[in-house]
């Protein structure tokens, strides 16, 4: 078949699917006399070790960190329970996004929208076509079977889901991913899961699951984690990469050398050494904290809360054209959310807040609790 041929068919066969836009905005960097609760990280943490280690590395400053860390690779490998050689770390998961991304130039690449941004903006950057598989409210944002399939139809070389998927907060079981996986097996296409929020959820959920055993054979199944969330290090910058040994060996042949800072992996292994205890802790924390702020938030007029499995809530708030915002009235009251309204496969009213201790978060329960009093 000639070039012009295959051209024909993509075109035919991707009518009517809407690529995904670039959008650049994210949470975080709350000015220091704003409660933040657009950026959704872990509350309890750093863990004690982490912050001791921190204050011990700083003599290391002045010497250069490994080229690669093999180090940091094989303990979180260990932690996963795979294989060395099939993990790679760098500077955060949105580095290894985008390292995918310019590595593998894929011609047929759909995202599950709303998601993570960088996984559209990494692929259109690399003057790909991010094409949308949007989750629905009428399923409560969670991807169904049925488009996987469609997309595997229609030649997608790669999909790329969020589990937990921010900022939805949904989550599909693990039998769910295996069948994802098996799909995009048959159609030899690359599987990409967004778990950098798993660890909210439990490991025991993640699909790393079925990278080991007899299904080490799976040749597409990618997994990005993040040690950043849960153990509370976003100005570090650490995340890996999970996957078969050729794709992390094609991987790190092209990673910028020095990505990881001295700092950044010796604070990443010592969070490491006490990870199933923190994390534990941090799950029994959640449960009681997640369960609270949404029947509060939920049980407020004009708002909906989504259900999550994740350290974060989806909300959406009813507006009024005449008045202010939801998110510029939580300012006014001190108080920053992640307002949704530019991400692709989102709209205006909805917003992301996180779950952080008991004392701020009856404080934005009584000021959504004073908006709604407003509309």
């Amino acid at each position: 078949m000639s070039g012009q041929d295959t051209e024909l068919r993509l075109t035919a066969a991707l009518q009517g699917i809407n690529p995904v836009p670039i959008d650049r905005t994210h949470g975080g960097a709350a000015p220091d006399d704003i409660i933040d609760f657009s950026a959704s990280i872990n509350p309890l943490g750093p863990p004690q070790a982490a912050l001791d280690e921190y204050h011990t590395t700083v003599g290391a400053i002045s010497s250069y960190p490994p080229v690669y860390s093999e180090r940091l690779a094989a303990r979180i490998a260990e932690w996963l329970g795979i294989a060395s050689d099939e993990v790679i770390v760098g500077n955060g998961s949105t580095q290894l996004i985008h390292l995918f991304a310019r590595v593998y130039r894929l011609t047929v690449p759909y995202v599950a929208i709303p998601t993570f941004s960088e996984f559209a903006n990494a692929i259109a950057l690399n003057d790909c076509t991010p094409y949308a598989l949007e989750l629905r409210r009428e399923h409560a944002f969670t991807i169904q079977l049925t488009q996987v399939e469609s997309a595997l139809k229609r030649q997608a070389q790669a999909l790329f889901i969020g589990r937990p998927n921010s900022p939805t907060g949904s989550m599909f079981p693990l039998g769910v991913a295996a069948r994802i996986v098996e799909q995009c097996e048959r159609f030899r296409s690359f599987c990409m899961f967004d778990e950098a929020f798993i660890d909210f959820t439990g490991r025991k959920e993640s699909a790393i699951t079925l990278m080991r055993g007899p299904e080490r054979r799976l040749r597409g199944l990618l997994i990005i984690g993040s040690l950043t969330k849960i153990f509370s290090i976003p100005g570090l910058r650490v995340g890996f990469l999970a996957g078969p040994a050729t794709v992390i060996r094609e991987l790190r042949r092209y990673i910028e050398p020095w990505s990881l800072n001295v700092v950044a992996e010796r604070v990443a292994m010592a969070c490491l050494k006490h990870a199933d205890e923190f994390t534990h802790r941090t799950q029994t924390w959640l449960l009681e904290e997640r369960s609270h702020l949404s029947e509060q938030l939920s049980a407020i007029r004009g708002v909906i809360v989504y259900p999550s499995a994740a350290n974060f809530l989806m909300l959406e708030v009813k507006e009024s054209a005449q008045a202010a915002s939801f998110r510029e009235f939580m300012l006014s009251r001190g108080i920053a959310v992640r307002d949704l309204r530019t991400m692709p496969g989102c709209s205006g009213g909805l917003y992301r807040v996180a779950v952080r201790l008991r004392h701020d978060n009856d404080r934005l329960i009584t000021a959504a609790t004073a908006y709604a009093c407003e509309m």
